[in-house]
């Protein structure tokens, strides 16, 4: 798939979900703690995937590729959380747990403790959450999400560039079709996060954003099968 094919669908997912936070957080919306979380990974990915635009339009690549894995991981937890009720409630109940108890190792009796065992006891009223939250893994993650393959395929790419492994090192340095499959990726989880968020924040028109992401999301299909291997498999 040509650079410039996969700029414009990048820039119309942008674009897109743009629009799908901007109405989800008009002032006059008031968000749950729940709600926050999953406005805020939208949020996110409309700013890191500005970010990587920037690098992209000053002839930038190398960075692209972090960017790029932090956005698939964003995109996981909002499919997880329409797939399974209750999912997202749970995923940052046990986020503030881990950070409570990193941080009482470096920070005894400092208020910041008090202040996440606040919101930990607010998270679990508000989710009616009373047991121990799942451990879930970004594998376990996108098996919830339903987008197993592309944990198997472009999250296992990209961890090689976050991790500086030889096949991220490589990439960088031989792999032509890069920036196009950075491209690609982002317009990717960009198209399915402005089809997931209207189904998890008000919106004023969800059906309109879930359809605009549909027609998106058809032009990419194909696109994306094109680097994965022919295993043989039917």
């Amino acid at each position: 798939m040509k650079l410039e094919r996969c700029r414009d669908l990048f820039e119309r997912a942008l674009l897109l979900l743009r629009a799908v936070v901007a109405e989800a957080s008009d002032e006059k919306r008031s968000f749950s703690l729940v709600e926050a979380y999953v406005q805020r990974h939208a949020n996110s990915l409309v700013w890191l995937a500005d970010d990587a635009k920037v690098l992209i339009d000053s002839g930038c690549f190398a960075a692209v590729p972090l960017i790029v894995r932090s956005m698939l991981e964003s995109g996981f937890i909002l499919a997880a959380a329409v797939n399974e009720p209750g999912f997202a409630g749970e995923k940052m109940l046990r986020e503030v747990i881990n950070f409570r108890r990193r941080i009482s190792v470096h920070l005894e009796n400092d208020p910041l403790l008090s202040e996440f065992e606040d919101l930990e006891r607010r998270i679990r009223e508000e989710a009616n959450f009373s047991g121990s939250p799942r451990k879930l893994s970004v594998k376990e993650t996108a098996d919830i999400a339903k987008l197993d393959i592309n944990y198997q395929f472009e999250y296992f790419l990209y961890s090689q560039h976050t991790h500086a492994e030889i096949g991220g090192l490589t990439a960088r340095h031989f792999e032509e079709s890069l920036p196009t499959r950075n491209l690609r990726t982002m317009a990717y989880v960009l198209t399915l996060a402005a089809a997931f968020t209207p189904q998890l924040l008000d919106t004023d028109t969800p059906q309109l954003h879930v359809d605009h992401a549909a027609i998106i999301l058809g032009e990419l299909v194909d696109a994306l099968k094109e680097d994965r291997p022919n295993t043989g498999e039917a």
